[in-house]
This record gives C-alpha cells, sequence and structure tokens, in this order.
C-alpha cells in the first residue's frame, strides 16, 4: 500500500473568527477539514494494520533480512577480514581465523597488533572455528583467499606441537628453511644439516678451497697422502690446476713420510718443488755440488774438493786463512778499525768552524766528512770521501762550516 496522504491544513478558522467575530463558522470549510483528517488518519490506520498484531507487537513475517541494518544482521558492520594498516571505528567487524570479532574503539591496525592478541581493541562475537570445515568443500579456498603475510616468509607451524599456523619469516638473505633445535626456521646451511660424504668433488667450485686460515682449516694436518692421489689426476694444464687455489697444499697438509723416494713418490712432486730442508742429511764440513765434470746428480764436497774447484792462489790461501788478519792479508784487505797506531787506526773528525782538515802523517788514509753550519746546526757545504797520503788535505775550509766524519788508516 501507498504512503499515507499527508494532511495539509486549509483552512484558518481562528484568523476567520478574528475577522467575524458574530459570524458563524462556515460548515463546507469544516467538512473539508474534517475530511482530510479522516483520510490521514484511515490511512495511516490501514498502513499501521499491515505490521502491527492486535497486541501491538509486530505482525508475524513482517520483517525481512532487507529490514535489518547491516550491524543487526551480524551484531556490527562486517569490514571483511582483518588486515593492517587500517583505520576501523568502534562497532566495525572482521573475521580472523574463524572467529568475528568486534572493535571495541576506534584505532589504526598494526602488523601483528591480530584480533585475537589485542583485547583491549576487539570483542570476540562468535568462533566458527570447529563448524568452518564443515561448511567449506575440499580444495575450495585458493590463495587470494588466505590471510596477508609477512614479507619473505611461509606460512607453518614453527614450534613443535599442535596449534595455529603462524608467519615463518627470513630474517635476512642466503637462509634456508630447516629443522634446528626442534623448531622449524630460517638459517644459514650449518655442517651438522649435511649428510656425511654428501660433498663430491663435483660439488667443489674451482678455488672454492682458498690459501688462507678458512681454507686450510677444511682439512686436517697430514689428510692428503700419497695413496690418495690417482696418478696423473692433477694434470699439469689450466683444467688441473684450477682444482686448487694457489698455495692451497700447505706442509701441514701432507702426512709426514708418505711421499715415498721411489718413481710413485717423485711422481707427486713437480720439478723445482723441493727446499733445502727437505734434502738428506750432510756430515758436518761438507757442502752439496757437483765436481765431477757434465751435470749430473749432486754431489758432496770436502774442503779439498772446493779448493780445487776455486782453483786460484788467493781462493785456496783464503779458505785456509788461520785468522781474520791472515783472511785480509789474502785479500789484501786493509785492517779493522781501531784506535791504536798503525794500520787500521779509526781518527775521528770534527774541526773548528771555518778550518778545513788534513789527514794525520803517515802511511795512506781514507777520510769521509760532512759539512755543517756552525751558527744553526743545519747540513751545508755537503760532504767529502777521498783517499789520501798522511798530511794531504781531506776537505779545505769553508765560511762558518764545521767538518764532522772520520779518517781510517788504510795502509
Amino acid at each position: 500500500m501507498a504512503q499515507p496522504t499527508p494532511y495539509d491544513r486549509q483552512a484558518n478558522f481562528s484568523n476567520e473568527e478574528t475577522l467575524n467575530p458574530t459570524g458563524k463558522t462556515p460548515g463546507a470549510s469544516l467538512d473539508a477539514e474534517f475530511g482530510a483528517v479522516k483520510l490521514s488518519l484511515d490511512q495511516t490506520q490501514a498502513n499501521l494494520a499491515l505490521i502491527q498484531r492486535d497486541d501491538g507487537r509486530l505482525a508475524n513475517g513482517s520483517v525481512g533480512q532487507d529490514q535489518l541494518a547491516d550491524s543487526l544482521s551480524v551484531g556490527f558492520t562486517l569490514r571483511g577480514g582483518w588486515t593492517a594498516p587500517e583505520n576501523y571505528v568502534a562497532g566495525d567487524g572482521v573475521t580472523y581465523d574463524s572467529v568475528f570479532y568486534r572493535a571495541l574503539v576506534s584505532h589504526l591496525s598494526v602488523i601483528g597488533e591480530t584480533p585475537n592478541v589485542e583485547p583491549t581493541l576487539w570483542l570476540s562475537v562468535a568462533d566458527f572455528t570447529d563448524l568452518a570445515p564443515a561448511f567449506i568443500p575440499d580444495r575450495s579456498v585458493t590463495d587470494a583467499k588466505l590471510r596477508n603475510s609477512v614479507g619473505v616468509s611461509v606460512i607453518g607451524r614453527s614450534a613443535n606441537s599442535v596449534g595455529t599456523p603462524t608467519d615463518i619469516a627470513a630474517g635476512a638473505n642466503n637462509r634456508v628453511l630447516q629443522r634446528k633445535a626442534d623448531a622449524l626456521v630460517f638459517d644459514r646451511l650449518a655442517t651438522d644439516a649435511l649428510e656425511d660424504e654428501a660433498v663430491t668433488t663435483a660439488k667443489i667450485a674451482d678455488g672454492a678451497l682458498s690459501a688462507d686460515a678458512t681454507g686450510w682449516a677444511k682439512m686436517t694436518d697430514g689428510f692428503v697422502t700419497t695413496a690418495k692421489i690417482a696418478d696423473g689426476a692433477l694434470s699439469g694444464d689450466a683444467t688441473g690446476w684450477a682444482k686448487m687455489s694457489d698455495g692451497f697444499v700447505t706442509t701441514a697438509k701432507v702426512a709426514d713420510g708418505f711421499l715415498s723416494a721411489d718413481a710413485d713418490g717423485r711422481a707427486k712432486l713437480a720439478d723445482k718443488l723441493v727446499t733445502f730442508a727437505k734434502l738428506v742429511d750432510v756430515p758436518t764440513g761438507i757442502v752439496l755440488g757437483r765436481k765431477t765434470a757434465g751435470a749430473g746428480v749432486v754431489e758432496e764436497l770436502s774442503a779439498s774438493d772446493i779448493r780445487t774447484l776455486i782453483a786460484t792462489a788467493t781462493g785456496q790461501d783464503l779458505l785456509v786463512a788461520a785468522d781474520a788478519a791472515a783472511g785480509r792479508a789474502a785479500l789484501s784487505a786493509p785492517a779493522s778499525p781501531s784506535s791504536a797506531s798503525g794500520v787500521g787506526q779509526l781518527v775521528p773528525v770534527g774541526t773548528a768552524a771555518s778550518n778545513g782538515y788534513n789527514f794525520p802523517s803517515g802511511g795512506t788514509w781514507w777520510g769521509f766528512v760532512s759539512g755543517f753550519n756552525a751558527s744553526t746546526g743545519a747540513y751545508a757545504s755537503g760532504i767529502a770521501a777521498t783517499v789520501g797520503a798522511g798530511g794531504s788535505a781531506l776537505v779545505a775550509p769553508a765560511a762558518n762550516v764545521t767538518w764532522v766524519g772520520f779518517a781510517w788508516r788504510i795502509a
């Protein structure tokens, strides 16, 4: 039924009585007004009868789903699944983990402050956790229907117990998902995560075992034995060398005695690899060389062999010299510096300002002096170094220059 006709008064009887106090009220106007009032009341009562029972309550079947507000249909204004960040006002409703919640206060949602852990912000209205599986067909939940997750994460159960799935996040790069300490976590791949003998030669990158403390620590001392290296396995080309970083195999990594002194053992050594420490012991007074004509194996040389090889009078005299003086005589070398007079005498030099210096008398001298400004001490006039006879000039005078050095008698 249409809405009742509104009553619209047409006559003003108070004004009419004021204007005509002795006259009669016009009956036609009264009838018209009462008729309009009756029509509006009758239509209102007819409409009211459609929704009201005789006992004053709402008529049966008069209120349907369309007549309810959204907030009345579930007890709140449904905003859908809970998300963050999102502005919610008091009375807003959300779903989270099969539970309906109603916002108690207006607030901005934050990741981690979900309705199930914030009782001051959300009130649980209805829990459908146990009912939801019965109403959801198998394989009907798509990825889009799942809740939002934090970045770089998977949804699962980290703890070793039955419970609600959570986000398992990778906190940094180069982490793998693994069970560790009875929990599911993202972490670096540690040694205990690999099965024994899982890493084969093919899995080791060329040069991956570096020639430093980090690389050497991957091998225990004496680990590489002769028997473990196949003949020709480490080829003498780029392919073979690339399997080992420079300097990777240290002395400590080769087991004592495993490089045998036979063809098999020598085959493990590259040319020029053997150092002095690896040579056989030699007797006292013997050196290694070769006295036999032509190229060949190294031999032991005695002092006599060495004198024969030198084959010069000077060389032999030097080798058999009884003391340092005899050795210097063999080489015609001057005596060692000394404060005593004669050959080897060493005389300090320190002149007064503006004076030169002459060698002491007698013999042959070698001198060395540096010039300094007598007033400031600054380096001046260079240096002088020369051999001269006793009494001859080592350096000439220079204005305000003092000379410092020494003179050594060499003959």
